[in-house]
């Protein structure tokens, strides 16, 4: 048993000019003692001493005395886990001084979690504001840990186009947090995670959840405009946006929509706010900078892990040019660019404050979480309209691709940011000279197999067919044969390239969307 723990409401010596005094509450032992400071400030003859709360003739009593009732909650629980030896007197002092609520899972999370990898907190703060989204719950506290709001985020996850996959990490990461404060005695409502509670997922049908090269062109030969009522060109242009944003997460390797979103050129492997600067300065002389503009070191938003991408491998380009000016026109809340950028020329458009040529959102997906899910749960929505699986199948389709190939397993997940023992073990990190090369002629060889430019260009022509958008410069000019035969005689040179010519020709070509 541990000893005795004394815990005590005192005002400090420091009276203000209107006579008002903080409340401070006094935690001690036998041999430790420490002050925590409340943010009330009260007059000492409104204190009820034998109550430990303000007195009821004290104009605001009933929210002071709000404040004060859930420190003795806290009192009432955390004194006799001391003295039973469960907790010690940091930990005791440490749940007295948390913001939120003593029962409280987010609360928990980030008191006592602190040695819990960042990977584990980006998961559990993901599914603790999921939660709390699907489930209008404002602050998650154990007592909201039930089969009912369980279920009400299951239900809620599905009829937002949801994957079963996507409840059950939800679920899988609560039920992480919940058990560890089991274990670490911070809760004794102990609660049963029935495994009825956890979505259903046909694994067969889920190991068939990819798609060939031609479902997607199937896919885009299905988008027409309806009728002509405005909103059938709105799921129209929808529709070219779901496919258009397939097409990058595979050209992409395979990434998730947080990546799309975190998506910037500030993270390409050369001085992007010196090119930056020397566009805004008006040069027309070319100069030099260090780095290979062919490549952008992204981490990924899952694993954290990085991914050097071959960036300027057609399409990806194109893709990300048009996607950034559709999503100005239909999501400017969320768009990167406004609708008046896309009347701007070039030069007038590198000004920009932060300017950022491969951005398409400019929200937080880890802050803007409802945003971020409606976002990509309705583009999920209008692929399956296409009888495309969904984003998932892209990953899924490039991972097939590569197995096809015969792309040796360690390569296959170096691709896809995933981490591989045996790559660890013969290189010293991810940007190892002979890696990137082998990394980059099998993201190639994909590309290739799937004949992607191909789609891309079927797509193009899908928006012209629609809207009317003439787009001649932005098709790449050749089949997947000729393209990436090309590509692959120059990738030794590429990978040799350490300055960049910065010349007074942009690297993209400004286009006006205003058709769509």
């Amino acid at each position: 048993m541990g000893t005795i723990l004394n815990i005590a409401f005192l005002f400090h010596s420091y009276k203000q000019k209107d006579g008002k005094q903080r409340l401070l509450i006094r935690i001690r032992t036998r041999d430790r003692e420490k002050k925590i400071s409340t943010e009330i400030y009260i007059d000492k003859k409104k204190w009820d001493n034998s109550n430990k709360m303000v007195n009821t003739d004290h104009p605001s009593y009933i929210p002071i005395n709000k404040k004060i009732k859930s420190y003795h909650d806290r009192i009432k629980r955390i004194k006799p886990l001391y003295e039973l030896g469960e907790i010690d007197f940091d930990k005791a002092y440490l749940m007295l001084t948390s913001s939120g609520s003593l029962d409280s899972l987010e609360s928990y999370r980030e008191n006592f979690c602190k040695r819990e990898s960042a990977q584990w907190h980006r998961n559990t703060e993901n599914a603790l504001n999921a939660f709390k989204y699907h489930t209008g719950v404002k602050e998650v506290l154990f007592s909201d840990i039930t089969k009912e709001n369980i279920l009400k985020m299951k239900d809620s996850v599905l009829a937002k186009g949801g994957q079963p996959d996507t409840h059950n990490n939800y679920l899988r990461h609560i039920k992480a947090i919940y058990n560890k404060a089991l274990k670490d005695n911070t809760t004794y409502r102990n609660f049963n995670f029935d495994k009825a509670y956890f979505s259903k997922t046909d694994k067969h049908s889920k190991k068939l959840k990819t798609n060939k090269p031609e479902d997607i062109a199937l896919a885009i030969e299905r988008i027409i405009i309806k009728s002509r009522h405005r909103s059938a060109r709105e799921s129209a242009i929808r529709d070219i946006e779901a496919i258009g944003f397939w097409l990058l997460k595979f050209s992409m390797r395979g990434v998730y929509g947080k990546d799309i979103v975190s998506l910037s050129a500030n993270n390409r492997d050369y001085n992007y706010k010196y090119y930056i600067t020397h566009k805004r300065d008006g040069s027309t002389e070319d100069q030099m900078t260090r780095g290979n503009t062919y490549f952008l070191d992204h981490k990924r938003h899952k694993t954290g892990n990085m991914m050097r991408l071959w960036i300027n491998l057609p399409p990806i380009g194109g893709l990300i040019y048009i996607l950034r000016r559709l999503i100005a026109q239909t999501h400017p809340n969320l768009s990167y660019l406004s609708k008046e950028d896309l009347t701007k020329p070039y030069e007038e458009l590198i000004k920009k404050k932060d300017y950022d040529e491969l951005r398409i959102f400019r929200h937080d997906s880890k802050k803007d979480i409802k945003a971020d899910d409606n976002l990509w749960n309705n583009f999920n929505k209008h692929l399956r309209g296409l009888d495309v699986y969904s984003f998932e199948s892209a990953r899924k389709s490039f991972n097939t691709t590569a197995r096809i190939l015969g792309i040796e397993e360690g390569i296959k997940k170096t691709l896809i940011a995933q981490t591989d023992h045996s790559i660890q073990r013969h290189y010293d990190n991810y940007n190892d000279p002979e890696l990137v090369a082998k990394v980059q002629l099998a993201h190639l060889r994909i590309m290739h197999h799937f004949k992607i430019i191909e789609l891309y260009e079927l797509w193009l022509r899908k928006i012209e067919e629609l809207f009317g958008a003439q787009n001649s410069d932005l098709y790449v000019g050749g089949s997947s044969d000729f393209v990436y035969h090309d590509q692959l005689k120059r990738l030794e040179g590429i990978l040799k390239i350490d300055r960049t010519k910065i010349s007074k020709d942009p690297f993209w070509i400004e286009k006006s969307y205003s058709n769509m």
